[in-house]
């Protein structure tokens, strides 16, 4: 089949329009192999994927240990959550792929600071992509360490003493089975906290 092929072609066309023939059918055949010859998998296919872009992280974050960041981005009925392992990284970034192309998004971050301070870190931002392109979006975080000092409210009570005015003892000293008569007396300026009270003790 092939040689009458060619014995048409050599009846038909001079020599230099049959090169131009076999050069012509040589191009259509490397353009079919690029289009309609190629094994499985061998090209890139056009689908939902071209209609998509990505979006490229740079956070902020001074003064604290992140060795995670939880993200968040919403916008035209998309939705989508994950986390950013930075616990190796000498900064936090990533590229977020996937995201249908449309402007309105938003992307939320949350982090804990590693080193036990307690601080709480969070940021959002704005940005809209580009199908097959990588959009950047600077998100700047800001982070609330608690409170590492107290105070106390001091309340004082002021009391004066009581202020003995006259002891007598009559007499000084007697024998063992007599008595004495102690006389006592006192004043409390403020009264408090209770009636003054008279208590006498000996060994």
């Amino acid at each position: 089949m092939a040689a009458l092929f060619w014995r048409f072609l050599h009846m038909r066309i001079s020599r230099n329009a049959r090169r131009a023939t076999i050069l012509a059918l040589i191009a259509a055949c490397g353009g079919l192999s690029a289009f309609g010859c190629s094994s499985p998998g061998s090209g890139t296919s056009e689908g939902p994927a071209d209609a998509t872009g990505s979006i490229g992280l740079e956070l902020q974050a001074g003064g604290l240990m992140l060795s995670s960041v939880q993200y968040t981005i919403v916008g035209n009925g998309f939705s989508k959550s994950g986390t950013l392992n930075v616990a190796n990284s000498t900064q936090i970034s990533g590229v977020i792929g996937g995201i249908p192309a449309g402007s309105g998004y938003s992307i939320t971050f949350s982090a804990v600071d590693a080193a036990g301070s307690g601080a709480t870190c969070s940021g959002s931002a704005a940005f809209n992509v580009i199908a097959g392109a990588t959009t950047t979006a600077l998100v700047h975080l800001t982070c609330k360490v608690p409170a590492k000092t107290g105070s106390v409210l001091i309340n004082g009570s002021l009391n004066v003493c009581p202020s003995i005015d006259s002891l007598s003892l009559e007499p000084s000293e007697t024998t063992v089975g007599h008595s004495v008569v102690l006389t006592a007396a006192a004043h409390d300026a403020d009264s408090a906290p209770s009636a003054l009270s008279y208590v006498w003790s000996s060994s």
